[in-house]
Protein backbone atom coordinates (compact mmCIF):
# COMPACT_ATOMS: atom_id res chain seq x y z
CA UNK A 1 0.00 0.00 0.00
CA UNK A 2 2.81 2.40 0.87
CA UNK A 3 4.58 1.68 -2.42
CA UNK A 4 1.32 2.32 -4.26
CA UNK A 5 0.80 5.65 -2.42
CA UNK A 6 4.30 6.81 -3.31
CA UNK A 7 3.92 5.62 -6.91
CA UNK A 8 0.60 7.42 -7.21
CA UNK A 9 2.25 10.60 -5.86
CA UNK A 10 5.01 10.24 -8.45
CA UNK A 11 2.38 9.75 -11.17
CA UNK A 12 0.53 12.94 -10.18
CA UNK A 13 3.81 14.90 -10.03
CA UNK A 14 4.77 13.58 -13.48
CA UNK A 15 1.37 14.57 -14.87
CA UNK A 16 1.82 18.14 -13.58
CA UNK A 17 5.32 18.25 -15.03
CA UNK A 18 4.00 16.93 -18.36
CA UNK A 19 1.35 19.66 -18.54
CA UNK A 20 3.98 22.34 -17.83
CA UNK A 21 6.26 20.93 -20.53
CA UNK A 22 3.36 20.81 -23.01
CA UNK A 23 2.62 24.47 -22.27
CA UNK A 24 6.28 25.31 -22.86
CA UNK A 25 6.28 23.38 -26.16
CA UNK A 26 3.11 25.18 -27.23
CA UNK A 27 4.73 28.55 -26.45
CA UNK A 28 7.91 27.66 -28.36
CA UNK A 29 5.86 26.50 -31.35
CA UNK A 30 4.08 29.86 -31.35
CA UNK A 31 7.45 31.66 -31.26
CA UNK A 32 8.79 29.48 -34.11
CA UNK A 33 5.63 30.11 -36.12
CA UNK A 34 5.93 33.86 -35.51
CA UNK A 35 9.59 33.82 -36.59
CA UNK A 36 8.66 32.04 -39.83
CA UNK A 37 5.50 33.98 -40.69
CA UNK A 38 5.72 37.42 -39.03
CA UNK A 39 8.49 39.58 -40.52
CA UNK A 40 8.02 42.33 -37.88
CA UNK A 41 8.53 39.86 -35.06
CA UNK A 42 11.56 38.31 -36.80
CA UNK A 43 13.16 41.73 -37.38
CA UNK A 44 12.56 42.75 -33.76
CA UNK A 45 14.14 39.54 -32.53
CA UNK A 46 17.12 40.07 -34.86
CA UNK A 47 17.48 43.63 -33.58
CA UNK A 48 17.51 42.40 -30.00
CA UNK A 49 19.88 39.56 -30.85
CA UNK A 50 22.46 41.77 -32.49
CA UNK A 51 21.82 44.74 -30.20
CA UNK A 52 21.13 46.86 -33.28
CA UNK A 53 19.04 49.93 -32.71
CA UNK A 54 17.98 52.55 -35.19
CA UNK A 55 18.97 56.15 -34.59
CA UNK A 56 16.33 57.91 -32.53
CA UNK A 57 15.18 54.75 -30.70
CA UNK A 58 14.57 55.49 -27.09
CA UNK A 59 15.68 52.80 -24.68
CA UNK A 60 13.87 52.46 -21.38
CA UNK A 61 15.65 50.40 -18.73
CA UNK A 62 13.49 47.58 -17.37
CA UNK A 63 13.98 44.62 -15.12
CA UNK A 64 15.85 41.72 -16.74
CA UNK A 65 12.81 39.46 -16.40
CA UNK A 66 10.79 41.91 -18.54
CA UNK A 67 13.36 42.48 -21.28
CA UNK A 68 13.04 40.76 -24.64
CA UNK A 69 15.75 38.19 -25.17
CA UNK A 70 16.13 35.74 -27.99
CA UNK A 71 18.48 33.47 -26.09
CA UNK A 72 16.58 32.67 -22.99
CA UNK A 73 17.64 29.54 -21.26
CA UNK A 74 14.92 26.93 -21.31
CA UNK A 75 12.95 27.08 -18.12
CA UNK A 76 13.69 24.16 -15.90
CA UNK A 77 10.50 22.40 -15.08
CA UNK A 78 10.73 20.95 -11.61
CA UNK A 79 8.50 18.16 -10.45
CA UNK A 80 6.12 19.43 -7.80
CA UNK A 81 6.12 17.78 -4.42
CA UNK A 82 2.89 15.88 -3.96
CA UNK A 83 1.70 15.41 -0.41
CA UNK A 84 0.77 11.93 0.67
CA UNK A 85 -2.76 11.37 2.02
CA UNK A 86 -3.50 11.80 5.73
CA UNK A 87 -3.48 8.07 6.37
CA UNK A 88 -0.02 7.48 4.84
CA UNK A 89 1.82 7.66 8.22
CA UNK A 90 -0.50 4.99 9.62
CA UNK A 91 0.07 2.72 6.61
CA UNK A 92 3.81 3.37 6.81
CA UNK A 93 3.86 2.46 10.50
CA UNK A 94 1.95 -0.76 9.84
CA UNK A 95 4.17 -1.60 6.89
CA UNK A 96 7.45 -1.09 8.73
CA UNK A 97 6.81 -2.28 12.30
CA UNK A 98 6.54 -6.05 12.65
CA UNK A 99 5.69 -5.97 16.36
CA UNK A 100 2.74 -3.61 15.87
CA UNK A 101 1.48 -5.77 13.01
CA UNK A 102 1.74 -8.88 15.17
CA UNK A 103 -0.15 -7.24 18.05
CA UNK A 104 -2.95 -6.07 15.75
CA UNK A 105 -3.22 -9.46 14.08
CA UNK A 106 -3.39 -11.16 17.49
CA UNK A 107 -6.09 -8.74 18.61
CA UNK A 108 -8.06 -9.40 15.44
CA UNK A 109 -7.78 -13.15 16.04
CA UNK A 110 -9.01 -12.78 19.64
CA UNK A 111 -11.96 -10.64 18.49
CA UNK A 112 -12.81 -13.17 15.80
CA UNK A 113 -12.75 -16.07 18.24
CA UNK A 114 -14.83 -14.08 20.75
CA UNK A 115 -17.39 -13.18 18.08
CA UNK A 116 -17.79 -16.75 16.83
CA UNK A 117 -17.92 -18.11 20.38
CA UNK A 118 -20.28 -15.68 22.10
CA UNK A 119 -22.06 -13.64 19.44
CA UNK A 120 -24.35 -16.13 17.75
CA UNK A 121 -28.08 -16.86 18.09
CA UNK A 122 -27.75 -19.61 20.69
CA UNK A 123 -25.97 -17.29 23.13
CA UNK A 124 -28.29 -14.32 22.57
CA UNK A 125 -30.26 -14.62 25.88
CA UNK A 126 -27.09 -14.85 27.98
CA UNK A 127 -25.51 -11.96 26.05
CA UNK A 128 -28.64 -9.85 26.44
CA UNK A 129 -28.86 -10.48 30.20
CA UNK A 130 -25.14 -9.82 30.74
CA UNK A 131 -25.39 -6.62 28.69
CA UNK A 132 -28.35 -5.43 30.80
CA UNK A 133 -26.47 -6.28 34.01
CA UNK A 134 -23.42 -4.35 32.80
CA UNK A 135 -25.58 -1.33 31.91
CA UNK A 136 -27.29 -1.40 35.33
CA UNK A 137 -23.91 -1.50 37.05
CA UNK A 138 -22.66 1.39 34.93
CA UNK A 139 -25.78 3.43 35.72
CA UNK A 140 -25.39 2.79 39.46
CA UNK A 141 -21.74 3.77 39.44
CA UNK A 142 -22.23 6.81 37.22
CA UNK A 143 -25.43 7.78 39.07
CA UNK A 144 -23.41 8.53 42.16
CA UNK A 145 -21.60 11.29 40.32
CA UNK A 146 -24.17 12.71 37.93
CA UNK A 147 -27.58 12.31 39.61
CA UNK A 148 -28.82 14.43 42.50
CA UNK A 149 -28.05 13.11 45.95
CA UNK A 150 -31.02 12.27 48.25
CA UNK A 151 -29.98 15.05 50.68
CA UNK A 152 -30.15 17.60 47.86
CA UNK A 153 -33.66 16.42 46.91
CA UNK A 154 -34.90 16.80 50.52
CA UNK A 155 -33.51 20.36 50.69
CA UNK A 156 -35.19 21.28 47.39
CA UNK A 157 -38.59 19.87 48.47
CA UNK A 158 -38.41 21.77 51.81
CA UNK A 159 -37.72 25.06 50.03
Amino acid sequence: MMVWLRTRGDYVANQVQLVRLEEQVHYLKRVADALENDPDFASEMARVEFNAYEPGDERIPVDASLSLSSRTAPATIERPAVALPWYAPIVDRLANHQRLRSILLGLAAVLLIFAFTFLHEECEPELRSSTKAALRLKNRVMGRYFNDRPEDREEQSAA
